[in-house]
């Protein structure tokens, strides 16, 4: 006979056992998901590109030229960490909004106006919501170049259905693709800029890259040397007194990352040249007039008329009328007329 103690010790036992596999069921369910976060699925393969998307990355990459045709696209200073944003929608230009004018302006600004070549820097794209935009730099601007973003908004979801010549007609509106030779670029893809450059800010400091890799600046009447590296469009400086120093290069001038702005000599030379050609032919020199021939000194003779010593020696300071006789008076001297004829002088 089984002793009731012993059967409550055998409950005891099986609930403690059914007890601990209910929390090792538990344990194990828990650690099902982590086994199925753990594996890694393979990336989605990335959309086919758009028919406008293709014509856009494909006519309007990094570096095409770009002329502007209409007026009000807001630019700020290259150098400036921020841009503002200028739209194009329903066929009208769209000046920047209150708060990105908040945001530049304590900035130079000023417009980019019909007529200015400008470079594409950078496209975005947004076919989901509409619009794609160009973040453009001014060219031909002798180092004081500016800088702006532009946007093109259509209507919810019209971009994607929109054929490319379509949207190209849209932006041709705002800009037409310059074909001419950018004079802004001064090299070839990874060929450096060599050459002097002379600071904007003090023209007796200047920047020289050397065909063989080295560099020499003069600032602050002291020279620095140092190797460089030329990237895309940024030349990066070291040398022993000199910590790496970046600058980009942009319509013939070097922008350092301080805001330094260089300037290429032949580039200002070539100015000059033209600003001379221009200039108006100078006016032939024309010589004096000869000097009037030596008058003899005036004189007074007995029998002249009064009009006569007048022409001679002007307007007398004083006349005395006494009768038929009448006195002229001079500084030096007096003429006596009797009946308008000289009788005596004096």
């Amino acid at each position: 006979m089984v002793k009731r103690s012993e059967i409550r010790r055998a409950d005891n036992e099986h609930g403690h056992a059914h007890k601990w596999f209910r929390i090792a069921l538990t344990m194990a369910a828990l650690a099902l998901p982590s086994a199925t976060w753990a594996e890694k699925k393979p990336p989605p393969p990335p959309a086919p590109l758009t028919p406008v998307e293709t014509m856009l990355k494909t006519r309007f990459q990094n570096g095409s030229v770009l002329k502007v045709r209409v007026d009000g696209i807001l630019g700020v200073p290259v150098t400036s960490p921020f841009s503002a944003l200028t739209t194009f929608k329903d066929g009208r230009v769209h000046p920047a909004g209150t708060l990105q004018l908040l945001i530049v302006q304590k900035q130079p600004q000023r417009s980019l106006g019909v007529g200015a070549s400008v470079r594409v820097e950078a496209t975005g794209i947004d076919i989901k919501h509409d619009n794609f935009s160009f973040a453009i730099v001014e060219l031909d601007c002798g180092g004081d170049c500016y800088k702006a973003v532009f946007g093109f908004v259509f209507g919810k979801g019209t971009l994607a259905t929109m054929d490319p010549e379509q949207v190209l007609s849209v932006i041709q509106e705002v800009f037409v693709v310059d074909t001419r030779v950018d004079s802004c670029v001064a090299g070839s893809a990874g060929t450096p800029p060599l050459g002097k450059y002379i600071s904007k800010d003090v023209s007796r400091d200047y920047f020289v890259l050397a065909a063989d890799g080295t560099f020499r600046l003069f600032q602050g009447g002291k020279n620095y040397d140092g190797t460089y590296s030329f990237q895309g469009d940024v030349v990066t400086a070291q040398g022993k007194k000199i910590r790496r120093y970046d600058l980009r290069l942009i319509c013939n001038a070097l922008i350092g990352h301080d805001g330094s702005v260089y300037e290429s000599e032949a580039q200002l030379a070539q100015r000059a040249a033209s600003l001379s050609a221009a200039a108006p032919p100078a006016l032939a020199t024309i010589a004096p007039p000869p000097p009037p021939p030596d008058q003899p000194p005036p004189s007074v003779s007995l029998g002249q008329s009064k009009e006569e010593v007048v022409a001679a020696f002007g307007s007398p300071t004083r006349i005395a009328n006494l009768g038929t006789k009448q006195i002229l008076y001079y500084a030096d001297f007096k003429v006596t007329l009797v009946d308008g004829k000289v009788t005596d002088v004096q």
